[in-house]
């Protein structure tokens, strides 16, 4: 018992017990609604989210006329996906635009390499199914805290994945960074696979091996055709 209810007599001490549990509860209730018209809001841009573990929280925002979304994530690991067949002989080009304002502040920093490390501001995953369940590969472009333009590496917890780092350290910070990847030549380069179609693709912001935080802002996610 806190000191302030050793000075309140038992029965008043039980009401306003009460009012915090039902103020607790009518505030989680709020919360929950909250979080179902997100959803909704979501899935009506055609994103769903899949959790990993405990939920990075993503954001639909309209600032200036642009359409861009918020992720932020708490210890927290969580995919914004978006389920969708795209005919890469027709638009091989992925375009995106990201923005942080800060790499993940972390109390236990690991190597990005790592499992106990893998943890970015900012991915774009990238997914390619093949005829059979376990025949799935996905290209993930990072932003990295500590590697350069251009390093790349076989995820830690699978080989189907390869990490890409497009973006790193704190030069970009409070600038929208804008990209262009040729998919069809990625997945040739990084897995040696002639892909014509990819089934989905997520952003992601997540921190959850490292204890960390993190929030970043994407906008301007396409597919566009190449030049002939």
């Amino acid at each position: 018992m806190s000191a302030i209810h050793r000075l309140i007599p038992t029965p008043l001490a039980i009401v306003l017990n009460l009012f915090a549990l039902s103020l607790a509860m009518s505030l989680s209730a709020l919360n929950s609604a909250q979080a179902t018209e997100l959803n909704n809001h979501l899935s009506q841009l055609g994103w769903q989210i899949h959790h990993l573990k405990s939920a990075t929280h993503y954001q639909p925002l309209e600032i200036a006329g642009e359409a861009i979304i918020q992720s932020t994530s708490k210890q927290s690991a969580s995919l914004l996906i978006k389920q969708q067949t795209v005919n890469l002989n027709k638009t091989p080009l992925l375009t995106w635009s990201w923005r942080t304002d800060a790499l993940i502040k972390s109390t236990h920093p690991k190597p990005e390499k790592t499992k106990s490390g893998d943890d970015f501001v900012a991915r774009i995953h990238v997914v390619a199914k093949g005829f059979l369940p376990w025949q799935v590969h996905v290209l993930n472009y990072v932003w990295s805290a500590q590697y350069p333009v251009g390093a790349d590496w076989d995820n830690p917890y699978t080989d189907k994945e390869k990490m890409i780092v497009v973006e790193t350290g704190d030069a970009g910070l409070h600038l929208w960074q804008s990209y262009q990847r040729n998919i069809q030549s990625d997945f040739k380069q990084y897995f040696d696979l002639d892909v014509s179609k990819i089934s989905a693709y997520a952003i992601m912001t997540d921190t959850d091996n490292t204890q960390g935080e993190a929030s970043a802002y994407f906008k301007d996610i396409r597919f566009i055709a190449g030049q002939h």
